[in-house]
């Protein structure tokens, strides 16, 4: 499993491993959802990194892909 942090203020698709320490922090905010949009973006879950990409790939061409931890 991924994490993924869209953020559409910076415009980065940033992709977490599992054991990355800023998976641990993954709440929703005011302004960020958690398996949904909200207004800065949102953190959603893959099951893997090739689908993760795929959606980078289909859905945020226009955003930097960060592969982070």
């Amino acid at each position: 499993m991924v994490w993924v942090n869209i953020d559409k203020p910076t415009k980065n698709f940033t992709v977490h491993a599992r054991h990355c320490v800023y998976v641990a922090k993954v709440t929703e905010t005011k302004f960020k959802g958690v398996h949904r949009f909200k207004h800065d973006g949102g953190w959603f879950e893959f099951e893997n990194v090739e689908s993760a990409l795929l959606e980078y790939h289909h859905h945020f061409r226009d955003f930097s892909l960060v592969e982070h931890c």
